[in-house]
C-alpha cells in the first residue's frame, strides 16, 4: 500500500489538549505515507484552521438535540461515505464509537485522554461503555500508565488490547533572552519583571484561583511579579473579581484564548499548573519542553507524575497546598541556578519521553501492523 487512508473521528476540533495532541500526530504523518480525513461530532471549531494549513479535509456535524441524537443520522451518513484503510477515534464518546462500529472489516483504534472519575456511578458508566464498545476496536491507546491501569481495574479485558503511548509534544528551541524580551513586549509585560502563569479553560477543576492566591503570596516579597493567564471560560468574571480582592489585579494579564502559545511560554519564568482532576495536563508538558520550570498540584490523576518528577525536574504536589507551592515558586524566582537546572531537566525528560518522532513511530507501527494483518487475513 503506497498511502494509508485514515478516517479520524473526533468529538470536536477545538484547541484543547486532546485535540492539540492529535493535530501533532497528524502533522507528523499526513502526506508521509498516510492521508487523514477528519470528521467531527460537533461543528468545526478553531482547530479547522490548523487542519486547513496541513491540507487535511475536515467535516463537522450540526449536533442537534440532547447528545446530538437529532443529527446523529447525518453524522453516520457522513462517516459511512468514506472508504478508509483504518479508523482512528480520538476520545471515548458514544457517538464516535458507535459510528466507527459501522466499519466492521476495517481496523479501528481508540485513544483515551480522560480519567474515569472516582465515584461508583462514574466507574459503572465506564464499565458499561467499555463492555459495549471496546470489542469494536483492535487497539485502545491510553496516554499514561495511570489511565491504562485505571481502565483495566474497571474492565480487565482491556489489558490485552490496550497500550500506553505518551502524548506527542513538539520540542522548541530553548528560549533566548532576545526571544523572551520580544514575547514580553508582544504581551504587554515588563522586561525586568518576574512572570508566572498558566493556560487552559477557566473552569472550576482547573483551579486558576490557586494560581491567583499563590501569586498574591509571592507579591509580598516580589515587587516586580506579574501573572499571565491564557484561556477563557465561565469563571473568568469570578477570577477577575478574586484578583481584585487579593489586590493583584494590576499585575494580571488576561490573554484570552491563544491559537499560538509561543509568546506565552517564552514570557514565563515559572508555569504554575493546578487542577482538582486531570488525566494528563498538556500545558505543563509544553512548558517543560520550552525549558520552563513547572510547579504543579493535581489532586486526582497520576499521569503528570510519570513525566514531572517531584524535586527532580519540577515540583508536583497531590494537594493545593498554597504555602508549599508559593515556597517552590519563591525559590525558583530567587535562585536562577535552581530554575535553570529544573527547567533543563524537565526539557530532557520531554525529549526522552514525548518527542513527536518517538511517539509517531509507535503509532505508525501500530497502524501498519493492524492494516497488514487485516489484509493478510482476507487472502
Amino acid at each position: 500500500m503506497s498511502t494509508m487512508k485514515i478516517l479520524h473521528l473526533i468529538q470536536s476540533t477545538n484547541l484543547g489538549g486532546m485535540q492539540q495532541s492529535m493535530y501533532t500526530l497528524i502533522r507528523n504523518l499526513h502526506g508521509r505515507g498516510y492521508e487523514f480525513t477528519v470528521v467531527a461530532l460537533y461543528p468545526l471549531g478553531k482547530g479547522k484552521q490548523i487542519l486547513d494549513d496541513m491540507g487535511v479535509p475536515a467535516f463537522g456535524n450540526p449536533y442537534w438535540g440532547k447528545f446530538g441524537l437529532l443529527s446523529h443520522h447525518l453524522y453516520r451518513r457522513e462517516v459511512k461515505r468514506h472508504r478508509p484503510d483504518l479508523v482512528l477515534v480520538t476520545g471515548p464518546s458514544v457517538g464516535n464509537c458507535w459510528a466507527a462500529s459501522t466499519f466492521q472489516h476495517i481496523p479501528k483504534v481508540l485513544t483515551v485522554h480522560f480519567h474515569h472519575g472516582t465515584s461508583g456511578w462514574d466507574r459503572s458508566c465506564w464499565q458499561i461503555f467499555y463492555r459495549i464498545f471496546s470489542r469494536f476496536f483492535d487497539k485502545i491507546i491510553f496516554n499514561s500508565d495511570f489511565l491504562r491501569e485505571e481502565a483495566g481495574s474497571i474492565f480487565p479485558p482491556l489489558q490485552s488490547r490496550s497500550q500506553t503511548i505518551p502524548l506527542p509534544i513538539s520540542i522548541p528551541s530553548i528560549v533566548t533572552e532576545k526571544e523572551r524580551a520580544q514575547a514580553r513586549m508582544a504581551l504587554g509585560l515588563g522586561q525586568k519583571t518576574q512572570v508566572i502563569g498558566n493556560a487552559g479553560w477557566l473552569i472550576e477543576r482547573k483551579r486558576f484561583d490557586v494560581l491567583l492566591r499563590v501569586a498574591a503570596a509571592l507579591a509580598q516579597n516580589h515587587d516586580n511579579l506579574e501573572v499571565v493567564i491564557a484561556g477563557s471560560g465561565k469563571l473568568e468574571g469570578a477570577l477577575r473579581t478574586l484578583a481584585e480582592e487579593l489586590g493583584i489585579a494590576p499585575r494580571v494579564r488576561w490573554l484570552g484564548w491563544q491559537t499560538d502559545l509561543t509568546n506565552f511560554y517564552r514570557s514565563l519564568d515559572i508555569l504554575l499548573f493546578n487542577s482538582d482532576a486531570d488525566a494528563l495536563g498538556r500545558t505543563p508538558l509544553e512548558a517543560m519542553a520550552h525549558g520552563i520550570p513547572v510547579v504543579a498540584s493535581v489532586c486526582y490523576g497520576g499521569g503528570l507524575g510519570e513525566t514531572l518528577r517531584h524535586q527532580e525536574n519540577g515540583f508536583l504536589l497531590p494537594t493545593h497546598d498554597g504555602m508549599r507551592l508559593a515556597g517552590y515558586c519563591d525559590a525558583l524566582l530567587k535562585e536562577q541556578e535552581l530554575a535553570s537546572r529544573i527547567g533543563l531537566a524537565g526539557r530532557e525528560m520531554i525529549i526522552a519521553r514525548h518527542h513527536p518522532e518517538r511517539v509517531v513511530n509507535i503509532y505508525r507501527a501500530i497502524f501498519d501492523k493492524l492494516v497488514y494483518d487485516r489484509q493478510a487475513s482476507r487472502q
